[in-house]
């Protein structure tokens, strides 16, 4: 089998970096430190140039932890006891559900009925503004792009489109839910339950506190351009494969929804399960948090005589994405073991940019970085490690840190990086080019945006 020539040359930089790492001499780390530092670059490498796929890339770095004796197999492996990760498991098994019962397309006829002209451009607005409806309240990406990949599914269905094959209409609408779904949600929210650790490690470390309200208005000024940019995308980009101008589109969904009648059986069910999770992850009733709730409902929908899910349908979950995820946690926790971050703060403070005193100049080279760096490490992982580094240096005050911090880590880097996608690749209604040429747009769109912010000083944080 022939290898393509980016492959090739991924895998050469990739061995070639790791050697030269591993062999010459870096003052201030053990020599387990310089071991994991080689790995990293290497998978990075491997990541980057797609040498391997994701999830082996990721396994390969975590068996070499252990195999180099960098660090012990707990640590190497820790990711995936972060139950974060599990939701990739756990949404699908929800959105399938929403799928098999038919409710998803009960829900999709509603939305689609509400209309009483349709059009491309509704449907995409639709979708952006549900989608900040649910930042605003829902406390997981993952937990509310499941359910907007549901209602999408249901959508298709209604318009005779196929809910588990792409199509211009899917991957348009798709491409964004996660992606555009990190960025703001993780931002507007940030404050409350969105940059928890975050938020946390700065209150309980620094001891500095940023109120929700302060976040919102750091954060509000941000948003609007990736809302109307990701519009403008998707119309350009896609061209849907239904006549809009069908009057005979509106008689038949109109009939559909007729005919389905009043909800009853599976479907009814699957609607009461779908609210229970609802409100155990907007309230936090019963202290279960969103990774618990979402567990317990998924697995509900498994139990036969009450679910949809079916044996083979664990077949079509998307086990490399799961693998991949937490091998990039894994990661960042092995390179904050190894006090990777302590080397790297001593290292950056040798740079003349860290030492100008010039806020811009300071600010946007540790938002690039954090930029650049997400390409390999996941965004938990990210502020574990970079947080420490620049309140180590102490050349920004902390709350600034803290809001660029969380500017650099939920800038879409690539197809990997969010997990969300992984659930709207497990149906097949967009592909990875779909979602990385949105990621690659959206992504230099947020960059190009806060440059522009960190030129006119922002972030202000009010009440500092």
């Amino acid at each position: 089998m022939r290898i393509s020539k980016a492959k090739a040359t991924g895998l050469a930089l990739g061995v070639i970096l790791f050697i030269v790492i591993m062999l010459m001499p870096i003052s201030g780390l053990t020599r387990e430190a310089q071991t994991g530092l080689a790995i990293t670059v290497l998978a990075g490498v491997f990541w980057i140039f797609q040498v391997l796929p994701y999830a082996y890339t990721g396994l390969m770095a975590l068996i070499l932890f252990v195999a180099l004796k960098t660090t012990d197999f707990t640590t190497a492996f820790s990711g995936f006891r972060e139950a974060s990760i599990w939701m990739i498991i756990f949404s699908f098994l929800l959105a399938k559900g929403f799928e098999k019962s038919g409710l998803g397309k009960r829900v999709g006829l509603l939305l689609l009925n509400m209309f009483k002209k349709l059009s491309f451009s509704k449907l995409i607005i639709t979708f952006l503004i549900l989608l900040i409806i649910g930042n605003l309240f829902v406390p997981s990406v993952a937990a509310y792009v499941v359910v907007l990949i549901g209602l999408l599914q249901g959508v298709l269905a209604a318009l005779g489109l196929p809910t588990d094959k792409r199509t211009n209409l899917s991957a348009g609408l798709a491409c964004f839910f996660g992606v555009l779904g990190l960025i703001n949600g993780k931002n507007l929210v940030s404050g409350v339950i969105g940059n928890s650790v975050l938020t946390v490690m700065m209150s309980g470390t620094y001891g500095v506190d940023i109120s929700y309200m302060q976040w919102l208005a750091t954060w509000a000024v941000m948003i609007p351009l990736p809302l109307v940019a990701t519009f403008f995308f998707v119309k350009k980009v896609y061209k849907p494969d239904i006549d809009f101008d069908d009057e005979n589109l509106y008689a038949n969904l109109k009939q559909q929804l007729k005919e389905l009648g009043p909800i009853r059986g599976k479907e009814l069910i699957t609607g009461i399960l779908f609210l229970a999770v609802l409100v155990l992850w907007i309230s936090g009733l019963g202290g279960f948090g969103v990774q618990l709730a979402t567990g317990i409902i998924a697995f509900l929908m498994c139990v036969p005589g009450i679910g949809v899910i079916e044996y083979e349908d664990f077949g079509k979950i998307q086990y490399p994405m799961f693998i991949f995820i937490g091998s990039t946690v894994s990661l960042g926790n092995v390179l904050t073991a190894l006090s990777i971050d302590e080397w790297l703060a001593n290292l950056l403070m040798g740079l003349d940019v860290f030492n100008s005193g010039n806020y811009f100049a300071i600010a946007a080279t540790f938002f690039l970085i954090i930029v650049l760096t997400h390409i390999f490490m996941e965004s938990l992982a990210q502020i574990s490690f970079f947080t420490p580094v620049m309140m180590q240096m102490g050349v920004l005050p902390a709350e600034k840190v803290a809001i660029i911090m969380s500017a650099g880590t939920h800038v879409y880097q690539f197809p990997f990086q969010a997990a969300p996608i992984a659930v709207s690749l497990g149906f097949g209604i967009v592909d990875g080019k779909d979602i990385g040429r949105y990621g690659v747009f959206i992504t230099l769109v947020c960059v190009v945006q806060t440059l522009i912010g960190l030129a006119l000083g922002w972030p202000s944080v009010p009440g500092f």
